[in-house]
């Protein structure tokens, strides 16, 4: 007769599948409530200001206004802020940095103000902040322009804000009046560019707006770098700019837990276990490259050599990132053509 067979769960299995039921849930917890080491941030790197301009004229050596105000974060953690009623820079005829139009030689800008606050320690931190307003009196003109950054030890951030900006992109060589204009966004991109020509004087410029630079984990912001490229003036017109870093050591590692040492079960035969494989998503943020820091003064002395070989004349409109528009752009803060107007002697200088 045939006989039924029948399976029997051996009592070392059972013991098996009891220890794994009770060992395994504790590891798995362990290791999901390890905290990583945190790093505490010992070195501090904090400053800003308001305005720099240096520019030379027809070829000669430059002249220099600023920077200023200048706060500077204490070495070892703290704050400072510096403000100035208002600032102008005017070499010759040419007045380069300012307020918007009101009357040549009489038309320095707004308040400056800047600040940096900074400590160290497992929270540790930088930053650092610059406005001015009421900027002119042209290509350039803008309510207000600031910049601010941020450095921490996950990682360091920068940002602009203008207030009604506008660039004077080109100006009709006889009137002197500005022929054509960008209007600039409240919160331009990094290394947003806009370039354009001073017709009547025959020269070129290029404005970067949230202009940002990396040095090692040192991040540098400025609202407005102007570059003046000749042939008549050359040099650098910087507004508002802020510098914030930090260095970090790794902090002190939370105590490791000693877990008792299981039971070892007699070995028992059971059935193959699958672990399921994990998968890893890459990050899909876009990230942005900044140029390296460079020397201004080896910059400045570069564009006078080019200057000096060129044959005047202005190179064409170009707007990065930025739509060119020809009067649809809306009002300008004050009366146009504020640069031809402040650039009249350079200009009659020039034709002497």
């Amino acid at each position: 007769m045939a006989g039924r067979s029948a399976t029997v769960d051996h009592p070392h299995a059972q013991r098996l599948r009891t220890l794994a039921r009770t060992v395994v849930p504790t590891v798995l917890l362990l290791a999901a409530t390890q905290q990583p080491a945190h790093a505490d941030v010992s070195g501090l790197t904090g400053s800003a200001y308001g305005a720099f301009v240096k520019v030379g004229l027809f070829g000669g050596a430059p002249n220099q206004v600023g920077a200023t105000p200048v706060a500077t974060l204490p070495t070892g953690g703290g704050n400072d802020a510096k403000s100035l009623p208002s600032l102008i820079a005017q070499f010759g005829p040419a007045t380069v940095f300012g307020g918007q139009y009101q009357e040549p030689g009489r038309n320095p800008s707004g308040e400056l103000k800047v600040s940096t606050e900074g400590r160290s320690g497992p929270d540790g931190f930088v930053t650092s902040n610059a406005s001015v307003v009421n900027v002119g009196p042209g290509p350039l003109i803008a309510d207000m322009l600031s910049s601010s950054c941020t450095a921490k030890e996950s990682g360091v951030t920068g940002s602009t804000v203008i207030t009604k900006g506008i660039v004077e992109t080109s100006y009709n060589a006889e009137t002197q009046e500005a022929a054509t204009r960008v209007t600039i966004p409240e919160r331009p991109a990094p290394n947003t560019a806009v370039e354009g020509t001073i017709d009547h004087v025959g020269d070129r410029f290029r404005i970067v707006f949230n202009e940002q630079i990396m040095n090692g984990s040192t991040i540098t912001v400025r609202a407005a770098h102007m570059y003046l490229n000749g042939p008549i003036a050359v040099g650098d017109m910087i507004i508002g700019e802020t510098v914030c870093g930090v260095t970090a050591v790794p902090g002190a590692k939370a105590p490791a837990t000693t877990v008792a040492p299981a039971t070892t079960a007699p070995p028992a035969t059971t059935a193959p276990t699958t672990v399921p494989e994990t998968t890893t998503i890459a990050s899909t943020e876009p990230t942005t490259s900044v140029p390296p820091t460079s020397d201004p003064d080896a910059e400045l002395d570069s564009r006078a050599m080019k200057a000096e070989s060129d044959e005047g004349g202005g190179a064409g409109l170009v707007v990065a990132l930025l739509a060119p528009s020809h009067g649809a752009l809306g009002e300008p803060a004050q009366s146009p053509s504020r640069c031809s107007r402040s650039m009249t002697g350079l200009e009659r200088m020039t034709t002497t």
